[in-house]
């Protein structure tokens, strides 16, 4: 097949729908199928609304294998801060019966702006098979997706990675299921979803449930293992136990929780380091540089990393935690459960559908800092029982969250809707 995927982003954009989308382009290219991807030139996630941030090269490259056309963003004047405003407007819009679907369309089609994708579509001159979009949020790239899928009568897949929030709470769902999002995602000829969180509320939202395919998130345990725990405490003058936050460093994924869940420890004397590697957005660098030079020692911010100093961090942490509400699956438990380390997650999105609490790691509410700090505690201090729950988590990684295994479940989706 010919397939084009459009995506915000794509690495070394790194991400969990970034490193999703390179795996399953990578899998099918040496099966032989031909992937283009189109994407934006955004380097990280805040470049979407930020002109000051890290962007890519425009133009195309050729990675392994795959031919990935970045697009160049227009930015909302005055940036960052007309686009803040125009996301926290749009949920309110939508829920409003004087505004048309139109007009939300057409708003959605600043977010963000990416004027050369669309006529960069209309130019491609060879046949194209099916189209898969990704990431609902950023809802104009999908947009011009479906458009193009209308023109050439191929069908539209869609894998929205649906942020449910904690416990369904609208202030983050609100983002992901507007109006036009929605209608969007009931024209598609598929709907892929994470987990049954997600497609359980996919089809409350009115997308048909024939439609909806529960397809997960995986990864090869093979080529994330290897990793040298001892290179990484010597190379970082660490002493265990190590906490390790690995992900976007936002308020959202958990990172000032973990924070201030360390500081209480801290003033505790419980003898653990902290060590932070991802993307730092300034909310969080601004708070960062706040704390006193003796909590400051305690506590190693990286900002992003390299696969192999990922590994090398996975290796030689005690526990793994990520206390997020926007994680509609959560890579980042698996590729832990592969060191066989014990998971902290929050009781949001779709992370208490793949982590089960007490049984393979703990679940705590989102911004419940005291929680998360007992469960800490208890992990870096009762080793026995952390151990425990890695090695079910391994279990459970090798048995069902596998990319063979995921990769079976797409490339079935992909069959079911491309005529022979």
């Amino acid at each position: 097949m010919n397939v084009l995927m459009v995506n915000i982003g794509y690495p070394p954009f790194i991400g969990g729908s970034q490193v999703y989308l390179h795996e399953l382009a990578r899998r099918l290219t040496q099966e032989g199928h031909r992937i283009q991807v189109h994407t934006t030139n955004a380097g990280e996630v805040e470049a979407i609304w930020h002109p000051k941030k890290r962007r890519l090269p425009e133009g195309t490259d050729v990675v392994d294998g795959i031919m990935v056309h970045r697009h160049r963003l227009r930015y909302l004047q005055p940036a960052p801060l007309a686009y803040y405003l125009l996301r926290r407007l749009m949920p309110t819009l939508s829920r409003s019966s004087l505004v048309s679907d139109d007009l939300l369309e057409r708003l959605g089609r600043l977010c963000p702006a990416t004027p050369d994708l669309g006529p960069a579509l209309d130019g491609i001159s060879e046949r194209v098979d099916l189209v898969h979009a990704f990431t609902i949020p950023f809802e104009s790239l999908l947009l011009e997706a479906r458009d193009f899928a209308r023109r050439r009568g191929v069908p539209l897949v869609v894998t929205p990675f649906l942020h449910t929030g904690p416990n369904g709470d609208g202030a983050v769902s609100q983002g992901y299921s507007m109006r036009h999002q929605l209608a969007l995602l009931r024209e598609a000829d598929a709907v892929m979803a994470m987990t049954e969180v997600e497609a359980e509320f996919l089809t409350a939202q009115g997308v048909p449930a024939a439609r909806v395919h529960v397809v997960g998130g995986g990864i090869d345990p093979e080529a994330v293992g290897g990793g040298d725990g001892r290179s990484a405490l010597l190379r970082h003058k660490l002493r265990r136990p190590v906490v390790l936050f690995l992900g976007a460093v936002t308020y959202d994924k958990g990172a000032m929780h973990v924070l201030d869940a360390m500081r209480s420890l801290w003033h505790q004397r419980v003898p653990a380091n902290l060590v932070i590697a991802g993307t730092v957005v300034d909310q969080f660098a601004n708070y960062f540089r706040s704390l006193p030079p003796v909590e400051l020692e305690r506590c190693l911010l990286l900002g992003p990393v390299s696969e192999e100093e990922k590994r090398d961090l996975l290796a030689a942490c005690d526990v793994l935690v990520l206390p997020s509400r926007v994680d509609s699956f959560g890579l980042v438990f698996l590729e832990a459960w592969a060191y066989r380390k014990p998971v902290i997650g929050a009781w949001a999105g779709g992370i208490p559908a793949l982590v089960s609490h007490e049984q393979d790691g703990y679940l705590v509410q989102f911004g419940d800092v005291a929680d998360l700090a007992r469960r800490i505690r208890y992990l870096v201090t009762y080793t026995g029982d952390a151990r425990q729950l890695g090695e079910r988590g391994y279990e459970k990684l090798r048995e069902r969250y596998t990319w063979d295994r995921v990769y079976t479940h797409i490339s079935d989706v992909y069959h079911s809707v491309v005529p022979a």
